[in-house]
């Protein structure tokens, strides 16, 4: 069956029974590789070494058998401990064989195919309104779903955030630029000014007294120093805070209310990817064929035998 091609298709026949079952034998092969393999077919009849009393009327059934077929046949003896043939008579069989086989032709494999696509196909045709062949039958199936949700989680806190927006700043300084005349900043100042300052005054100065005695006397001194404090007026540069009055840019009006800031409520929103799995039981309607294809296959292939359809 690996070939694509055969080469012949050898029908034995005996002629020592009856030659009648050659037309069943053409049937059978023609159910099983089409109308076209008659033309590859040879008919080898054997024991014709026998003296049969029918040998000529077997014969003639032959000969009605295949020539409106155009099959060729040919009579063939075996080399046996019974019968031996000699040289000539085998090379006198190898020629007729050599002519039988010069008036077939090879059978292709694609009429098989062919012939096997068919026989599916009305095998596929009987199982499909074969009412019988199917039962239905409801079930329940345990499973296992995989859901995947996503969960959010609300959050509310107070936070501090800028009171103005870029355009509320630039449109408020702008309004309120006018409004400010003079704004106080402080800074420190140089002045002079007039101060009483104390300094010492020290001196040195010599206390004398005279000590006498019976026979002389004498003079003696003691030193000692005084201490006074002495004013005078000095004048001195002191550095000092003050206040400076200036016309306020419109810049640092700007600074002002972007540094001006309010506490507000907020909410803030976790989103997170879960999953969750849940068990079921389904409610499945399923199928249950008794026969499959090879079974109606072997039916068609019955019905074939029983030459219920028709040939072809």
């Amino acid at each position: 069956m690996e070939s694509r091609n055969l080469d012949v298709l050898f029908v034995f026949q005996s002629i020592a029974d009856s030659t009648i079952t050659l037309k069943s034998t053409f049937s059978r092969a023609q159910q099983i590789f089409g109308d076209e393999i008659l033309q590859s077919t040879v008919v080898v009849l054997t024991k014709t070494d026998l003296k049969e009393p029918a040998l000529t009327k077997r014969m003639k059934t032959v000969a009605n058998i295949c020539r409106p077929e155009n099959v060729p046949y040919i009579t063939w003896v075996n080399n046996s401990t019974e019968s031996i043939i000699e040289d000539s008579q085998l090379n006198k069989q190898l020629a007729e064989l050599k002519a039988a086989l010069a008036k077939v032709k090879p059978y292709e494999m694609k009429y098989m195919e062919i012939f096997e696509k068919k026989v599916e196909q009305l095998a596929r045709e009987m199982m499909d309104n074969d009412p019988t062949n199917n039962i239905t039958k409801h079930i329940l199936i345990p499973s296992q779903k995989v859901h995947i949700y996503n969960e959010t989680v609300h959050l509310n806190y107070t936070t501090v955030q800028r009171a103005y927006s870029d355009e509320e700043v630039k449109r408020i300084a702008k309004l309120t630029q006018p409004l400010y005349k003079e704004i106080p900043v402080a800074s420190y100042c140089e002045r002079e000014v007039e101060v009483i300052e104390y300094e010492i005054i020290t001196e040195e100065r010599i206390k004398w007294y005279t000590t006498g005695f019976w026979i002389f006397s004498s003079d003696n001194s003691i030193p000692y120093e005084t201490q006074t404090l002495r004013r005078k007026l000095v004048k001195k540069n002191i550095i000092e805070p003050c206040i400076k009055y200036v016309e306020p840019p419109i810049q640092e009006i700007e600074d002002a209310l972007r540094r001006e800031l309010k506490v507000v409520n907020a909410t803030m929103d976790f989103v997170t990817e879960k999953m969750r799995l849940e068990s079921s039981f389904e409610d499945m309607i399923i199928t249950i064929s008794l026969h499959d294809l090879s079974y109606y296959k072997s039916k068609v292939a019955m019905h074939l035998s029983q030459a219920k359809w028709k040939k072809g």
